[in-house]
């Protein structure tokens, strides 16, 4: 089990946010002793990606080119204890969506980690402290990043993993046919003959509605004519 931060980016930049946030994810890992992992997701991350591998104290980073941060967390959220993300407008909206999904309630404005069991986090004008993360409760936590020491930009050496985009987006299948007895496996020769079979079922259906709508028009034009007055 491991540390998720979130991170936002602009193509190649990672958010100045995101070496706070790693900082806090840090103190984290430092009492429970797990890995620090991040995640870059969105459009044309890559770059931000690897300036992430960078980051001292990050051991992986998984780029999710071109996905939504929280379907790709969905999918990996079995692998990790503590989601981290800054509390910034857009941090604060992931956190809240991914804490639903997860059936957790976000902690939110994180401004010191005391030890693994107690946190302090920012209520309106003052702080208040309260029960933090543990090693064996899964939490989901904004950071405020700017009550952190940020981690360096430079000294990591992480391993950047792309997570496959056809993993996240697999369609479920169409079925055209009757239900049938089940298969364990189907050939490209069957699956050719189906699509054979619906093209059929297709035209078929095509040429019972053509011949409807010629009708319809022809019962149309025989009530119009009967409407006419005759004309000696």
């Amino acid at each position: 089990m491991s540390i998720l931060v979130i991170v936002d980016h602009a193509n190649a930049a990672l958010d100045p946010s995101t070496h706070g946030t790693v900082g806090a994810a840090a103190i984290i890992a430092t009492f429970t002793g797990l890995d620090v992992h991040v995640l870059v997701a969105g459009r044309d991350g890559l770059g931000a990606a690897e300036a992430a591998t960078r980051i001292a104290g990050v051991s992986k980073v998984i780029l999710a080119d071109g996905q939504d941060a929280i379907l790709a967390v969905e999918k990996i959220a079995g692998d990790y204890l503590h989601f981290l993300a800054p509390a910034t407008v857009r941090g604060k909206c992931l956190a809240m969506e991914l804490a639903e999904k997860l059936g957790l309630a976000p902690i939110d404005a994180v401004t010191a980690i005391l030890n693994a069991e107690t946190i302090q986090q920012a209520i309106a004008a003052g702080r208040v402290s309260g029960v933090a993360p543990t090693s064996e409760a899964t939490s989901v936590i904004t950071v405020n990043v700017a009550d952190f020491d940020e981690a360096a930009a430079e000294g990591g050496g992480a391993v950047l993993h792309k997570m496959d985009p056809r993993v996240m987006y697999l369609p479920q299948p169409l079925e055209f046919e009757e239900a049938q007895s089940s298969r364990t496996s189907v050939d490209f020769d069957k699956r050719s003959s189906n699509v054979l079979k619906h093209a059929a079922v297709f035209r078929a259906l095509s040429n019972k509605l053509e011949t409807a709508v010629s009708e319809s028009r022809a019962l149309h034009e025989r009530i119009r004519l009967a409407r006419q007055p005759c004309i000696d």
